[in-house]
């Protein structure tokens, strides 16, 4: 697993950031970078003649390829990716239908990306070129947002297997970066009820409201001991029961355990479009700070 990492580049510093966890990755199993640049055709302004427009956009075509292998060339003899197997490729194409193809046609078992955004991914995931591959991309797709050192994994699960598929890729990073892992339970069963409501609870029964509380983390409590127990693992593993909403909760928990990445699953037959409006993924996305692994599986 992730040993065939594809780093898709634009020549901007921004991209360059998935390269030292992209190269961390690689390097702890002997894997290898792929290290793409796509070749895209600019709107120009060109003779109308049509004979020296073609002549033109072929001769334009030729240097945008020149620039960028000369630019990957460049990126390979650099001291970062020391010790590490790259090959450099400059597909043409629109760039997400290059990474999301070459991916697939490369046997890719990563994609580590960068994105910007002032606030989460809320100015970047709709309509733009890390959306698309997130939707159609046959492997994990890792988002990174600043180069910080990954030390601490958090995993968020609901109960279901779609979630659980997101822990072994988490264990797997975690192994190769010597991080821990942080499981989340967060029950929601309450989380529609306000103070007014287990005010309610307590004047029929006093302490019902806590009662309830205590039994529902118990209940998550007992469910990630259980995960735990299943896993044959030697990184270090902790887990953290809460009842409220989904989102808050990971994101508050995100912060509070200092956590440095967030691996969540998604539904594989169709990629990120059915969760990604109004989920608790799509929540997440739009507002944590930290990077994110998106796995695809075939759970319903």
């Amino acid at each position: 697993m992730f040993e065939r990492i594809l780093v898709p580049l634009d020549g901007s510093e921004l991209a360059e950031q998935a390269l030292p966890l992209a190269t961390r990755l690689a390097q702890a199993s002997d894997g290898s970078l792929l290290l793409m640049r796509s070749v895209e055709a600019g709107l120009l302004i060109t003779p109308t003649n049509f004979d020296q427009d073609m002549s033109y956009r072929e001769w334009e075509k030729a240097h945008r390829r020149r620039q960028a292998t000369a630019y990957l060339k460049a990126l390979q003899k650099s001291d970062a990716l020391k010790g590490v197997s790259t090959r450099s490729i400059t597909p043409e194409g629109e760039p997400a239908s290059v990474i999301i193809n070459l991916a697939a046609n490369e046997d890719c078992d990563l994609i580590v990306m960068t994105t910007n955004g002032e606030r989460g991914l809320m100015r970047w995931i709709f309509g733009s070129v890390t959306e698309r591959v997130l939707r159609n991309a046959s492997c994990p797709v890792l988002i990174m947002r600043g180069d910080r050192p990954i030390q601490h994994i958090l995993v968020p699960l609901d109960g279901s297997k779609m979630a659980e598929a997101s822990i072994a890729p988490a264990l797997e990073v975690a192994r190769r970066l010597d991080a821990a892992i942080t499981l989340l339970r967060v029950d929601d069963s309450l989380a529609q009820l306000d103070d007014a409501s287990f005010d309610a609870l307590d004047q029929v029964e006093p302490g019902m409201s806590e009662v309830m509380r205590v039994s529902y983390a118990q209940r998550g409590e007992a469910y990630l001991s259980a995960v735990r127990n299943r896993l044959d693992t030697t990184v270090p593993v902790n887990t953290i029961a809460l009842t409220g909403k989904p989102v808050d909760a990971i994101l508050d928990t995100a912060v509070s355990e200092s956590c440095d990445l967030i691996v969540m699953s998604t539904h594989g037959r169709s990629g990120i479009q059915r969760w990604v409006y109004g989920s608790v993924t799509e929540k997440v996305l739009h507002s944590a700070e930290i990077p994110l692994l998106i796995v695809r599986t075939e759970f319903a």
